[in-house]
């Protein structure tokens, strides 16, 4: 429940939004439950960044090629979305959903937390206050 409506539900709302808007949109779920504590957030930046063999690295994920076929397809979507404006997946769209998801067998699937969409459905996740 925490992590739909802390990270999930608000993150597939902004998307519709800016997919709504014309814009281009990709999406993404991590979802490589190889770590200690899960597919946690911010679980994924050893992978993200290819340092694996650092001691966070190495705690979360140790040494498998499991390990290093998602870190190697992540290291290979950021710098390409960051340089290029393309992942290297799908765009999303309102209509098909497309979202890749990081796995031992990454795929491209329609938005893939379809339940989680409907019992989130009419919420209208307002944004948090911020404090200054």
């Amino acid at each position: 429940m925490c992590s739909d409506f802390v990270y999930r539900m608000p993150t597939l709302h902004m998307a519709q939004a800016h997919a709504a808007a014309g814009d281009t949109t990709f999406l993404y779920e991590f979802c490589f439950d190889a770590s200690p504590v899960g597919a946690a957030h911010t679980t994924e930046i050893p992978l993200v960044f290819g340092t694996l063999e650092s001691p966070v690295g190495k705690a979360l994920y140790g040494t498998s090629p499991e390990t290093d076929s998602v870190s190697r397809e992540m290291s290979a979507a950021w710098p390409s979305f960051a340089t290029h404006g393309d992942p290297g997946w799908q765009a999303y769209e309102s209509v098909e959903q497309a979202t890749r998801v990081f796995d031992v067998e990454s795929t491209v699937t329609r938005y893939p937390e379809k339940v989680s969409q409907q019992i989130w459905a009419g919420y209208p996740f307002d944004p948090f206050t911020l404090q200054t």
